[in-house]
C-alpha cells in the first residue's frame, strides 16, 4: 500500500457462549497516519468457515444494521483514528453453528505528510458488560516508501556571473 491509498478493513466477532453479550463495544485504535473515512457495511450470519474464512459473498453485506443486533450501532466519526462502535446485543449462539457479525469500513493512509513506510500492526478489542475484553488477532499492513521529490529549473546567460532565475 502507498500513502494516499484508501484501504478496507473487516472486523469479525462471534458469540459462541450461552448468554447474549450486552452493551457491546468494539474499539480499534488505528496506527498513526491512518484515518477512518466511513463507508461502513455489515453482515450477520453463518457461512462455511472451512471454505471461505470470514469471507461471505459481498452481496450479503448491507449498510443496514442487522436485526440480530437488536437496535442501533453508534459508529466512529469520519476523520477519527480512535474508533468505537457500540451496540446493544451480540446474540449468543451455542447450537453448534457459528454466526459472525462483520463490520467493514474504509481507512485513508495519510499522504501529506505521508504515513511512515514500514509494517503497521493493528488489532481491535471487543467488550461487553457481561464478558471480559477480548483482543483480536494482529492485522499487518505494509506501507511502501515513496520518493518525495522537489524540482526547480532556473536559467542564466552562459558564462555570466548573474544570479540564477526562473525567468530571464
Amino acid at each position: 500500500f502507498m500513502p494516499g491509498d484508501t484501504v478496507r478493513y473487516r472486523l469479525a466477532v462471534a458469540n459462541v457462549g450461552n448468554l447474549d453479550a450486552s452493551l457491546a463495544t468494539i474499539t480499534d485504535n488505528l496506527p498513526a497516519g491512518f484515518t477512518y473515512v466511513g463507508n461502513e457495511s455489515y453482515f450477520y450470519g453463518s457461512f462455511n468457515y472451512n471454505v471461505n474464512a470470514y469471507n461471505p459473498n459481498c452481496d450479503l453485506f448491507t449498510t443496514t444494521v442487522p436485526t440480530q443486533i437488536v437496535g442501533t450501532i453508534t459508529s466512529p466519526s469520519v476523520g477519527d483514528n480512535s474508533l468505537l462502535w457500540s451496540f446493544p446485543v451480540l446474540p449468543a449462539n451455542c447450537d453448534g453453528s457459528v454466526e459472525f457479525f462483520l463490520i467493514e469500513f474504509d481507512v485513508a493512509l495519510a499522504e501529506d505528510p505521508p504515513v511512515l513506510a514500514g509494517q503497521h500492526e493493528n488489532t481491535f478489542d471487543f467488550d461487553a458488560d457481561n464478558s471480559p475484553v477480548v483482543t483480536s488477532n494482529v492485522a499487518y499492513m505494509t506501507v511502501n516508501a515513496i520518493a518525495q521529490l522537489q524540482t526547480k529549473k532556473e536559467v542564466r546567460l552562459q558564462g555570466s556571473g548573474s544570479a540564477w532565475a526562473n525567468i530571464a
